[in-house]
């Protein structure tokens, strides 16, 4: 079985309630290889600091479908 090796970056961005206040709670997500990786910063990824945690799971998607 063949991985696709494209690699996507984005930053996430969460909202939590928090005793009635609004926290934000960024990650940087990294899916590459059929496995999202995600860190607090962008520079943690590239600084080899290992990610807070890896999901693995296959992309069923054909070559002629795209993300929107």
């Amino acid at each position: 079985m063949r991985h696709n090796s494209t690699m996507y970056n984005v930053c996430q961005t969460m909202f939590e309630d928090v005793s009635g206040f609004g926290a934000w709670h960024r990650r940087w997500c990294v899916l590459k290889n059929g496995h999202l990786s995600y860190w607090k910063y962008p520079d943690d990824e590239k600084e080899k600091v290992l990610p807070f945690q890896v999901v693995g799971f296959l992309l069923a998607l054909s070559p002629f479908q795209t993300f929107k």
